[in-house]
């Protein structure tokens, strides 16, 4: 799942770059209406890029550290830490 936002992260960066020339033409025509609104479709690209990294990186971690990985161990190790006559920590 990780893999599907990082797909979707380089397709963003590569649709917001591909209007670099585009915007840069329409400046250079004067035509400033144009170039705003090419900018302003490039920063919702850049916004959706940066959406999808921190997608990306969410499904990374729930893969690589599932929530209650460690809970079984945190209750073996306070079951194994009081022996017969000690006292619990």
């Amino acid at each position: 799942m990780g893999g599907l936002f990082d797909e979707r992260r380089r397709s963003y960066s590569f649709q917001a770059r591909a209007l670099d020339q585009p915007i840069f033409e329409a400046a250079q025509r004067g035509d400033t209406g144009q170039a705003e609104r090419l900018r302003a479709r490039q920063e919702d690209l850049a916004l959706r890029e940066q959406k999808a990294v921190l997608e990306a990186v969410k499904r990374y971690l729930e893969v690589a550290d599932p929530p209650g990985r460690y809970a079984v161990m945190r209750a073996w190790t306070r079951c194994s830490s009081t022996s017969p006559g000690s006292s619990p920590r």
